[in-house]
């Protein structure tokens, strides 16, 4: 679902039923305070800054035209959320998954699920997504012409050095009644250069190609021959494959992006500016405070990857 769609759902299912029958006087910080505070039984703290926006963003309108002389929402206190420590997963989490999804149990249950979890190209986008520390809609919007493989020249301290590359020029997203869409990526400096350590590399070589403008991770179509793959259903099937791999905390697909964040983070390699490029943060304090437990290339980054997938 596109933020649009979240608004969209939000305004429908929430604001309007009740603050639609509102005049524009009634529109004062202590009504508007007051519907705030009546939403926090239900929703959390997260959903009532979507629904804040929501409001923020109809009352602005309301300014703009000189329909109200002020937009409340200024004037009310901000909405608090208690302290969450960014999850990601340690060195023996993540061999443990893979070593999981590429082995078959003697248990036929089991064994379905790893099953499962292969045909669903599970292994080579987590092993991608946490080599690349990329979101999951930007690694399904990754076309094999997007790939340089071979590498691109780099000067270092010793001389010109090959790195391979990844561009990551677009997002995939479901837009409600219009399905999936290929977009140009989320922010500016959504769009940038990702180094690709060794072992991404060896991935990607080991898997056929099919076209310059193929997905790299394709859902096979019996109509069409190759489509993106849907966003929307991936965190189930990561979730029935951690489950059947007996991990007890949510994974997820941002978990694999933290993963990255944190080893880039706890490498002291990499400044905050060049961890905010690698991951394509606008505010380097998004990625310190959400997700560590601006277009330029750093090839440290795989390095420090190839590092900790080794242990070296």
């Amino acid at each position: 679902m596109t933020t649009a769609d979240t608004y969209r759902q939000r305004l429908r299912s929430v604001v309007l039923p009740a603050m639609g029958q509102w005049r524009l006087y009634e529109c004062t910080v202590p009504n508007v305070d007051a519907f705030f505070s009546g939403l926090a039984a239900k929703h959390s703290p997260e959903s009532r800054k979507t629904i804040r926006t929501v409001v923020s963003l109809v009352l602005r309108v309301a300014v703009q035209h000189e329909a109200l002389q002020d937009n409340p929402i200024r004037h009310l206190d901000p909405i608090e959320r208690g302290p969450r420590r960014p999850r990601a997963l340690t060195t023996e989490e993540r061999r443990r998954f893979l070593a999981w999804m590429a082995g078959t149990s003697s248990d036929p249950i089991e064994a379905r699920a790893q099953a499962a979890a292969r045909r669903r190209d599970l292994p080579d986008l987590i092993t991608f997504m946490i080599g690349t520390g990329v979101r999951v809609g930007e690694a399904f919007a990754v076309r094999e012409r997007d790939l340089d493989l071979e590498g691109i020249p780099v000067e270092s301290s010793d001389g010109l050095m090959s790195v391979p590359i990844v561009a990551i020029t677009g997002n995939v997203v479901r837009h409600r009644g219009k399905g999936l869409h290929r977009h140009d990526g989320k922010t500016t400096t959504s769009l940038r250069i990702v180094p690709l350590p060794n072992f991404v590399v060896t991935m990607l070589r080991a898997r056929p190609a099919k076209g310059p403008d193929v997905p790299v991770f394709p859902a096979a179509s019996a109509k069409s021959g190759f489509n993106w793959k849907d966003p929307n259903n991936i965190n189930r099937y990561i979730r029935e494959a951690r489950e059947a791999a007996g991990m007890d905390w949510p994974v997820v697909s941002h978990t694999f992006r933290k993963t990255a964040a944190t080893i880039w983070h706890d490498s002291g390699v990499l400044t905050d500016r060049q961890k905010a490029d690698l991951t394509g943060h606008a505010k380097i304090s998004t990625l310190t405070d959400i997700y560590v437990a601006r277009g330029e290339l750093h090839p440290a980054g795989a390095a420090v990857m190839d590092a900790a997938w080794m242990d070296s």
